[in-house]
């Protein structure tokens, strides 16, 4: 009879587990349900525009940062390469724009802002990845200000480092901003 009866009391608790478990997710699912995007990429949330992207690159960034649940659900991936470390060779292209803040370990990512896609074109810098900060979620580098760029700056000068590395987008290299270019990073 005992053992009829934690039989029972065992049964009862996994049967109340499930439905507690269910029902966390039933209602983690109809909180996702409120989320839809159009054609153009925008993001919804009750009928309600949140956040106006300019690509699927861009969408897939900001869902990556603040809403990484929905990536699934709209069936969408962000890549993620493991970052660089130790000594790495940064480059920048030199043509169209001024200033000097805005380097890639990409040289061919770098070549795309030269003149004329020559490596003449091109500064270089060996650079210790251990002197860039890398804030999470890591700022954007194109699109619409990002306030985590300047919490990357501001916690980057706090620790005495002069770099910050940036999200160029899906599918584009990271890059480093340098925050004062007549300083060494």
């Amino acid at each position: 009879m005992l053992q009829i009866s934690l039989i029972f009391i065992h049964m009862s608790i996994r049967a109340l587990i499930r439905n507690s478990l269910l029902k966390i997710l039933t209602e983690t699912d109809s909180e996702l349900d409120n989320f839809s995007i159009d054609d153009d990429w925008y993001l919804y949330k009750n009928g309600k525009r949140i956040y106006s992207s300019t690509s699927k690159g861009d969408l897939i960034n900001y869902l990556t940062h603040y809403h990484p649940e929905l990536l699934d659900k709209f069936n969408l991936s962000n890549q993620v390469n493991k970052p660089l470390a130790g000594m790495i060779t940064l480059y920048r292209g030199v043509g169209y724009n001024e200033g000097n803040n805005f380097y890639s370990p990409s040289k061919e990512f770098a070549l795309e802002f030269t003149r004329t896609g020559r490596e003449s074109e091109l500064l270089k810098m060996k650079v210790n990845s251990n002197r860039i900060y890398r804030h999470n979620p890591l700022p954007r580098g194109y699109g619409l200000e990002d306030v985590n760029f300047d919490l990357a700056i501001t916690e980057a000068k706090r620790l005495n480092l002069n770099a910050i590395w940036v999200d160029e987008g899906v599918n584009q290299p990271e890059s480093v901003f340098v925050i004062n270019p007549s300083k060494k990073v």
